[in-house]
């Protein structure tokens, strides 16, 4: 029996990436775009919190 040789940590970032550009189903597209509208919220209330604070 040969040893199987582990994935390196480039390999596994490669899997990850690929995993999250490819959708598999449609709810994984709407969570996805709920989660980017999400992040945008957040990212426009910090910077118009930081436009208050200066």
């Amino acid at each position: 029996m040969t040893a199987q040789q582990k994935p390196t940590l480039g390999q596994k970032w490669r899997g990850f990436v690929e995993l999250c550009h490819r959708p598999k189903t449609k709810f994984d597209v709407k969570d996805r775009t709920r989660a980017l509208i999400l992040f945008a919220i957040v990212v426009k209330g910090l910077m118009e919190l930081v436009r208050m604070v200066k």
